[in-house]
C-alpha cells in the first residue's frame, strides 16, 4: 500500500470508513434479528463462499480478460430474503475467499467495503420499489427494480475499482470511467437473473431452493467449458495464423527453388536467392561473398562499394553452418565501411567439405531463427551451391559441345580436303586457259565464249568457297529466308568430285519448293553429314549411287538422301541418333574410325528447327535419311510490299574499297546500268567525298587498311544518320556484324554478280519503303 500515491491512499481510507460505518449502522439496526435468520444467513454464506471462490478467468473479444463466478446470485437472492442482515454473508463471505486467495490485507479489505457498499445501495433500491408481501421481483415493477438494481450494481464496482486505477496510476477519471465502462460484457449480468429465481422460489416454497441451486451449478460448469472452448479457440486461432505464416513461406521458399532451377546465370542466380531470402526474413539488405576468386556480389540494399574482410568472412566461412552476428562482429568483417544493419546472418554455400561463400542477410532487428529455420537456410545455402555448380558444368557442356560440333565440321570437311583442293586447281586451270584464249582470239564471239566460261567456272569457285564458309564460320546461328536447294547445292559443289573418286554418283531429283526461314550453314551440315554417312556405306563394295530427293508435301519440306549401301541393322536403327554410337569403321577408308557424332549433331539441328529425322534401312539394300522440315515464310504483307518495290531508281552510289580491281569493276558494271558511281580507296577518302557530297547508297568493304568497316560505318551514321550502307565482304566476321549493328542494312560475299548487288540494292529500297510505311 506504501506504494500507491497519497490520494490514492487517502480513497482507500475514505472508502473504508464510510463502509465501516454503514456496515456498523446496518448490524445496530438488525442485531434483533441475525438470530432468527442464523440458519438461513449460514446457508446462503456457505453457497457465498463456494461461489465466489471457484472463479473462472478467460479472455473475451479484443484481448480483454474477466473474471466469472456466479456469486452475484447469492447477493441479490440475500437481497430479497435476508433483506439488511445479508451484509454479515456479504463481508463474511468477501474475507472468507480473500483470505483463502493470499489477497493483500489492504485489497482485502477494499473488497469488502465495495461489495458491502453496493450491497446496502441496492438493498435501498430494493426496499423503496419493493410493495410489501408481495412476491420478489414479481410483476413488471418486480422486472424494473431487477433491471435497475442490475444496472446500479455493475456501475458501482466499475466506479470503485475504476477510481483506485485512476488514482494509482494518476490518469484522468473520466477516461478511466469511459475505457472501465466499455468493457462491460454480457457475462457480467449472466448470473443475476438466478439470484431472483432462487428468491421467487424461496418465497413460494423455501424446499424449492434446493432444484433451484442445480442451475447455478450449471452455470458454473457453463462458464469453465466456455473458458475452455475460448482457449481452444484462440489457440486454433494461433495455429491457423502459424499455417498461414508457413503457407506463405513455404510459397517464398518454393519461389526461390523454382528460381535456382530455371536460371542458368551464376550471378543472376545468386541475386534471385538472396533478394528472395532477404524478404523471407524481413532483411533490410543482402549480398554475396564468394571466396574463389574472392568477391562481393548480388548486393542489394547496401552501398555497391561495400568493403570487406577476405580473411575474416574465410574465418567465418570455415564452420559449414549458419552463423548470427551482432553489430560488433559485423563491424570487424566490414571495417571501415558502413553496413546497414545490425545483425547479419550468413548462410554458407557449401558443397560437402567445401564452402564457395555465403549468402550475408543484414537487418537492423535481431534476426531469430529456430533450430528448423537453420536447417532450412542451410538446405538453401546447398541448393544454391549444387544450382551454381550445375550452371558452371552447364556452361562448361555447351562451349565442349560447341566445340564438338565444330570438330564434327571440321572431320567431315577434312575427308574431302584433297577432293577440293584438286577441284580449285581444276577451277583456275579453266579460268586461265579460256582467259589465255580471249587475249589471244581476234574473233568477237570466240572472246564472248571464253569469257562466258571464266564467268561461269568463277561462280562454281563460288559456290565451293561459300560452302567451306558455311561450314567453317564459328558465329552463332542466324535464320533467314533460303531456300534448302541452296544447301544441297552448296555441300555437292564440295563433295561430288571427291565422290566420283570412289565410284559413287549422285542422282538429284530437287523439285521446286517455297523457301523457309532456316540457319542454311546447319542444314548444310545436315546434307553434308547424311552424304558422308551414305558414302561410307558404299566403300566398301566398291560405290554405288546417292539419291538426293526435295520435295514439298503440305506444310512441310521433304529431304531424303538414300543410297544403296550394305544397310543399318534393325537392333542399331534407335540407336543411331545417339552420341559416339556409329555404325561404320574408318572415314574415308582411314584407320580413324568414326566418332558417332555426325548423326546426333544432325539430329538436333533438325530437331531445332521443328523437324524430324526418319530413318528408314535394310540390311543389304541401303538407307533412306529423311528430313522434314516446316516451311516457315515471312508475313505476307511484307512480301507483298517487297514485290512493289520493283527496280531501284538511279542512284548516286560511293564504293569505299581497297581492292581497286573490284572496286572499279564493280564501279563500271553500276554505271552500265545507269548509276553514278564514286570510289573511294578507303574509309578516311570515304568519309571526305561523303562529306562533299551526300550519297543515296554507300557499298562498303569490311577489311580495309587505317580504318576499318566498322569504324566507317559508326562515323558514317553519325555525319548522316540517314546513310545506306550496303556491306560487301570475302568472309562474314564479328567486324561485319558490328556494321550490321551500326545500321549496314545487308552484306554481299565476294565474289558476287551484278544481279546479287541489284537484287540487294531493291532490298534497300524495300527497307526504306517500311520505314516509310
Amino acid at each position: 500500500m506504501n506504494d500507491l500515491p497519497r490520494t490514492a491512499r487517502a480513497y482507500l481510507i475514505a472508502v473504508w470508513l464510510i463502509a465501516a460505518i454503514a456496515i456498523a449502522a446496518t448490524l445496530v439496526s438488525v442485531r434483533s434479528a441475525l438470530l432468527d435468520q442464523a440458519p438461513l444467513l449460514a446457508l446462503v454464506l456457505l453457497l457465498f463462499i463456494i461461489a465466489d471462490y471457484f472463479e473462472v478467468e478467460t479472455e473475451i473479444d479484443n484481448g480483454n480478460r474477466v473474471s466469472m463466478t456466479v456469486v452475484d446470485a447469492p447477493t441479490i437472492f440475500l437481497l430479497a430474503v435476508a433483506g439488511p442482515a445479508g451484509i454479515v454473508v456479504v463481508v463474511l463471505g468477501t474475507a472468507i475467499v480473500d483470505v483463502l486467495g493470499k489477497r493483500s490485507w489492504y485489497k482485502v479489505l477494499f473488497n469488502l467495503s465495495q461489495r458491502s457498499l453496493a450491497y446496502l445501495t441496492m438493498l435501498l433500491i430494493y426496499s423503496s420499489l419493493h410493495a410489501a408481501g408481495s412476491a420478489p421481483f414479481g410483476g413488471l415493477s418486480g422486472l424494473a427494480t431487477f433491471v435497475l438494481i442490475a444496472v446500479t450494481y455493475h456501475t458501482l464496482n466499475v466506479l470503485f475499482v475504476a477510481t483506485i486505477l485512476a488514482l494509482a496510476m494518476r490518469q484522468p477519471l473520466l477516461k478511466v470511467y469511459r475505457d472501465s465502462l466499455r468493457e462491460v460484457r454480457w457475462v457480467h449480468f449472466i448470473t443475476l437473473p438466478f439470484g431472483a429465481v432462487l428468491a421467487a422460489l424461496w418465497y413460494i416454497d423455501a424446499w424449492l431452493l434446493l432444484p433451484g441451486i442445480i442451475p447455478l451449478i450449471m452455470a458454473q460448469r457453463s462458464f469453465k467449458a466456455m473458458a475452455a472452448w475460448r482457449s481452444e479457440s484462440r489457440r486454433n486461432e494461433e495455429l491457423a495464423r502459424e499455417s498461414r505464416q508457413l503457407a506463405a513461406k513455404l510459397e517464398r521458399l518454393q519461389d526461390t527453388t523454382t528460381a535456382m532451377i530455371a536460371s542458368l546465370e551464376p550471378i543472376t542466380l545468386l541475386e534471385t536467392v538472396s533478394s528472395r531470402l532477404a524478404a523471407l526474413l524481413e532483411a533490410t539488405a543482402s549480398w554475396v561473398v564468394l571466396l574463389s576468386p574472392p568477391r562481393l556480389v548480388a548486393v542489394a540494399g547496401a552501398e555497391p562499394a561495400l568493403t570487406w574482410d577476405v580473411a575474416a568472412y574465410q574465418a567465418e566461412l570455415r564452420s559449414p553452418s549458419v552463423r548470427q552476428l551482432d553489430a560488433a562482429q559485423v563491424a570487424r568483417l566490414h571495417q571501415g565501411s558502413a553496413v546497414p544493419g545490425q545483425a547479419l546472418v550468413i548462410i554458407p554455400l557449401a558443397l560437402e567439405q567445401r564452402v564457395l561463400g555465403g549468402i550475408c542477410l543484414a537487418s537492423e532487428q535481431p534476426i531469430v531463427l529456430a533450430e528448423d529455420d537453420r536447417r532450412v537456410l542451410l538446405a538453401f545455402g546447398t541448393q544454391a551451391a549444387l544450382a551454381m555448380e550445375r550452371v558452371q558444368l552447364f556452361e562448361e557442356l555447351r562451349l565442349k559441345q560447341g566445340e564438338l560440333v565444330r570438330s564434327s565440321k571440321l572431320a567431315a570437311l577434312g575427308t574431302f580436303s584433297a577432293g577440293i583442293a584438286h577441284e580449285f586447281n581444276n577451277l583456275l586451270a579453266g579460268i586461265l586457259g579460256h582467259a589465255e584464249l580471249g587475249l589471244m582470239s581476234q574473233d568477237v564471239g570466240e572472246k564472248d565464249e571464253a569469257l562466258n566460261v571464266a564467268v561461269r567456272t568463277s561462280l562454281r569457285g563460288k559456290s565451293i568457297t561459300r560452302g567451306l564458309l558455311t561450314f567453317a564460320r564459328r558465329n552463332d546461328a542466324q535464320r533467314a529466308l533460303y531456300q534448302i536447294q541452296d544447301a544441297v547445292d552448296e555441300t555437292l559443289a564440295l563433295v561430288e568430285r571427291e565422290l566420283a573418286k570412289v565410284n559413287v554418283r549422285v542422282e538429284r531429283r530437287l523439285r521446286s519448293v517455297p523457301p523457309t526461314i532456316c540457319d542454311l550453314g546447319q542444314i548444310s551440315q545436315v546434307v553434308l553429314n547424311l552424304i558422308t554417312n551414305a558414302r561410307d556405306a558404299m566403300i566398301e563394295q566398291g560405290g554405288g549411287v546417292i539419291t538426293i530427293d526435295l520435295s514439298q508435301r503440305g506444310d512441310q519440306l521433304e529431304l531424303a538422301v538414300s543410297d544403296t549401301g550394305v544397310g543399318i541393322p534393325e537392333q542399331m536403327l534407335q540407336q543411331i541418333f545417339q552420341p559416339f554410337v556409329t555404325t561404320k569403321g574408318a572415314l574415308g577408308g582411314s584407320s580413324v574410325p568414326g566418332t558417332g557424332l555426325g548423326l546426333a549433331i544432325s539430329y538436333g539441328i533438325v530437331e531445332s528447327h521443328g523437324g524430324t529425322i526418319i530413318p528408314h534401312s535394310e540390311v543389304g539394300r541401303g538407307t533412306t535419311m529423311l528430313v522434314r522440315l516446316p516451311i516457315v515464310s515471312p508475313a505476307a504483307d511484307a512480301e507483298q510490299l517487297a514485290s512493289r518495290a520493283g527496280a531501284p531508281q538511279l542512284l548516286q552510289v560511293l564504293i569505299v574499297d581497297d581492292e581497286q580491281t573490284v572496286a572499279n569493276a564493280l564501279a563500271r558494271l553500276l554505271e552500265g546500268v545507269g548509276h553514278s558511281v564514286r570510289v573511294a580507296p578507303d574509309g578516311i577518302a570515304g568519309l571526305r567525298l561523303y562529306r562533299e557530297q551526300r550519297f543515296d547508297l554507300v557499298i562498303s568493304d569490311v577489311v580495309m587498311p587505317g580504318m576499318g568497316g566498322a569504324e566507317f560505318v559508326r562515323r558514317l551514321r553519325a555525319l548522316d544518320p540517314r546513310a545506306q550502307v550496303l556491306v560487301v565482304t570475302g568472309q562474314a566476321s564479328a567486324q561485319t556484324d558490328e556494321m550490321l549493328r551500326g545500321g549496314a542494312f545487308g552484306v554481299i560475299g565476294k565474289p558476287f554478280v551484278i544481279d546479287e548487288v541489284l537484287a540487294a540494292m531493291r532490298r534497300g529500297q524495300y527497307q526504306r519503303m517500311l520505314a516509310a510505311a
